[in-house]
């Protein structure tokens, strides 16, 4: 695997050389750290934060203490930065804890497409009641030990009409609040699959940095 990732990094060397604006300025690349020192019952949710981390692919990544998505390439370059407002209660996987997740998920399904970014939803369905979830949903699948329950735990990224906290402070029940016309345009540029990770500087999972990675932004 680590040979894997040499071949990957000359890539971007090479891709440097040939194409000025190719630097590693702006690369985002915090999501490719990982804690060398993690136990080793964390071996295998290790070894899957490696393999997501260097899949050449299309990635969102969210920052939970700067309320910030980002949408990246498959080298690492950023499409588009999103304000966003993650869990109330902070972040956790615990069933009923209205926590946000950490760790590798993955859009599991797309909902929403075709209806005005204004329409709410309850349980994936267009309604006329105020439901709080708008526009357009991304639910999610967890994809190592920690986080497998997501899914059961109905945890999306979806539009909200509540706007004053995006970017600012936590306001959701778990899941990743996005302004209704960010939620759509995101929506269009994914697909079920996509790969997405949740990092917590302030409550790091055992395998992730302790710190946060000095390219982190």
């Amino acid at each position: 695997m680590l040979a894997t990732f040499h071949v990957f990094l000359s890539g971007i060397i090479l891709l440097s050389s040939l194409f000025p604006g190719f630097s590693s300025a702006s690369i985002i690349d915090w999501h490719q750290s990982y804690n060398p020192n993690s136990r080793p019952q964390d071996k295998q949710d290790l070894d899957i934060h490696l393999e997501k981390s260097y899949t050449l692919n299309n990635k969102i990544l969210v920052n939970i203490k700067d309320q910030q998505l980002y949408h990246i390439n498959p080298y690492n370059m950023l499409i588009k930065q999103y304000p966003i407002s993650s869990g109330v209660k902070g972040t956790g996987e615990i069933m009923s804890s209205l926590k946000t997740p950490r760790g590798w998920l993955e859009v599991e399904k797309k909902y929403g497409e075709g209806y005005a970014v204004s329409q709410h939803f309850k349980a994936r369905q267009p309604v006329s009641l105020n439901t709080g979830i708008t526009s357009r949903i991304l639910t999610l699948k967890g994809l190592q030990s920690h986080n497998k329950n997501s899914i059961n735990r109905n945890i999306y990224i979806h539009g909200s009409p509540i706007l004053s906290t995006l970017g600012k402070t936590t306001a959701s029940l778990g899941c990743i609040h996005m302004h209704p016309k960010d939620m759509k345009e995101l929506f269009e540029k994914v697909q079920p699959g996509t790969h997405v990770y949740i990092y917590d500087t302030n409550n790091p999972l055992p395998w992730q940095p302790q710190k946060p990675p000095k390219a982190m932004i």
